[in-house]
């Protein structure tokens, strides 16, 4: 049973109904505005931070022009609303891409008093905008062996809400003929203009991720909102960069867990071959170590956000010494501090591998000092004189390093 508020409204003939569901931590907050007596209209307020959020369930008849007088009816009930959400089986597709099979959208009455609504009321179908030529069915039947299917369920929502649209999609069931419309909707206040969103910006470094990125810009160019409704076009073409963004992101995690597991299980292999008193190649199982920690040495050298030190007499710059499972990192400024030990956290969650704080220190250089609280927070010793760098001595003092060396 579920444990929130429920608006409802049932037809006399127990044929159709339409409901609003509560969760109990808002329901104090929403509130029953008005309901038909045939099951097919609700309309449910819900205030929060001083603004007020219209929610309409909607079940059109399958009759047109039953249908057609239904629209007209929504159309009078919410076009002085603001912050509309209609959502419901409309019984009515869009246009051509709602349809499938042979059958083809029909441009009849009920479907002119549905856009007049759309145009009057300023308000928009959202999936249909973010998915300009995708073909998704909401309502499917097989009749005579042939498969019938269009797409007559949808949300349509106020245009000034498209910020707040997380994301919109469709889900099958084997509960009904018709699929579920999922929308998440953020209803804190969204400031409308450029928007901001947080991206990793090292994948700004991956030539793939920006030749893609480039090609939604364009494809979105060619859009028709982008003149007729530059600010949901912005809202889109966000919405579709954030998308990729994600998918692009967890593929690159994906792959490189497993090259490391590739890498591990081979090192593992030839431990338990040596185990099990069988020679093994140990020059092998050197360069499958070297192998291991290279995916942490692409991570550092890639990342925009770790300033290295350049080097003398040569356009490279250094950030990263390694040999087998010992590490050094040589930055240029603190913040690159923070982000190293950010790409230790992101790696130690592929791998398994942590630091050795005991054993691992950290020496500024020139005029380079570390707070108190800097040192409590990394858990590392400060060196004030010299480290061993790849069997070399290097510190402050040159001489005692060239003796030492």
């Amino acid at each position: 049973m579920y444990e929130g508020k429920i608006y409802e409204c049932n037809g006399y003939n127990s044929r159709q109904g339409v409901a609003i569901m509560v969760a109990n931590s808002v329901k104090d907050k929403t509130k029953l505005v008005y309901k038909d007596d045939e099951g097919r209209f609700i309309h449910v307020s819900y205030e929060t931070d001083g603004q007020f959020f219209n929610f309409v369930s909607v079940y059109a008849p399958n009759n047109c022009i039953e249908r057609a007088r239904y629209f007209k009816f929504v159309n009078s009930y919410i076009e002085n609303l603001q912050n509309v959400i209609i959502g419901g089986d409309f019984n009515t597709t869009l246009s051509n891409l709602d349809k499938g099979g042979k059958s083809k959208h029909s441009f009849d009455e009920a479907y002119r008093e549905l856009n007049k609504t759309i145009c009057n009321c300023n308000i928009f179908d959202v999936w249909r905008a973010r998915n300009e030529g995708k073909k998704i069915f909401s309502w499917k039947r097989i009749c005579n062996n042939i498969l019938q299917q269009s797409r007559i369920d949808y949300f349509l929502i106020s245009k000034s809400l498209s910020p707040n649209v997380q994301n919109v999609y469709y889900n099958e069931t084997s509960f009904s003929d018709h699929t579920y419309v999922f929308m998440n909707f953020n209803f804190c206040v969204v400031e409308r203009g450029l928007g901001t969103w947080v991206l990793n910006n090292t994948v700004l470094s991956n030539v793939n991720y920006v030749k893609r990125v480039k090609e939604i810009i364009v494809e979105s160019i060619n859009c028709s909102l982008y003149d007729s409704e530059p600010l949901i076009w912005w809202d889109n073409l966000k919405y579709r960069i954030k998308r990729y963004s994600q998918v692009f992101s967890s593929d690159l995690v994906k792959k490189k867990k497993k090259e490391f597991f590739y890498i591990q299980n081979k090192i593992q292999r030839l431990c338990a071959l040596q185990a099990s008193g069988i020679d093994i190649d140990v020059t092998r199982l050197e360069t499958l170590k070297l192998d291991l920690a290279e995916p942490l040495q692409c991570m550092i050298s890639n990342n925009c956000n770790i300033s290295g030190i350049n080097i003398p007499m040569s356009e490279k710059v250094c950030k990263m010494f390694q040999h087998a499972d010992d590490t050094t990192v040589t930055v240029s400024d603190k913040k690159s501090i923070d982000e190293v030990f950010n790409v230790f956290e992101l790696y130690g969650k592929c791998s398994g591998a942590k630091i050795n704080r005991q054993k691992s220190e950290i020496m500024p250089i020139g005029k380079g000092c570390m707070t108190e609280n800097k040192q409590n927070c990394h858990g590392l010793k400060i060196c004030e004189n010299e480290i061993l760098l790849l069997g070399v001595y290097i510190g402050k003092n040159e001489h005692v390093c060239n003796e030492l060396n």
